[in-house]
């Protein structure tokens, strides 16, 4: 016959098994959330400082053209903005503004 105890053990060490991966599976998918949030973040900051003012605006938007997320990318003639989502209230973004098709400014924002 099994004892209580037994039984008592056993279940105890299927729940802390249990435990364990869930721990590390909530530890891996935060690990990737900031990993990917960083990446985001110097991504978005070195597009900004690639283009010093009176560069051509062309140019940042041939650049811009494959960065970022498609839904949050304006291609206008003296305005460009790329950002990236990182979490469903997070982006990071770089806005490019223009005048007479030169840079005028570009600015690197963490919205949240």
């Amino acid at each position: 016959m099994i004892s209580a105890r037994a039984v008592g053990g056993t279940l105890l060490a299927v729940l802390a098994a249990i435990g364990l991966v869930l721990f590390a599976a909530i530890a891996r998918c935060t690990y990737a959330s900031v990993s990917y949030d960083n990446e985001a973040r110097e991504k978005t900051k070195a597009f900004c400082a690639r283009f010093a003012p009176d560069a051509s605006m062309d140019e940042v938007r041939a650049a811009a053209a494959n960065e970022g997320d498609k839904e949050s990318r304006v291609l206008e003639r003296d305005l460009v903005i790329i950002g990236y989502m990182t979490g469903p209230m997070y982006m990071h973004r770089c806005t490019i503004a223009g005048k007479d098709g030169k840079v005028t400014s570009a600015t690197y924002e963490l919205l949240d």
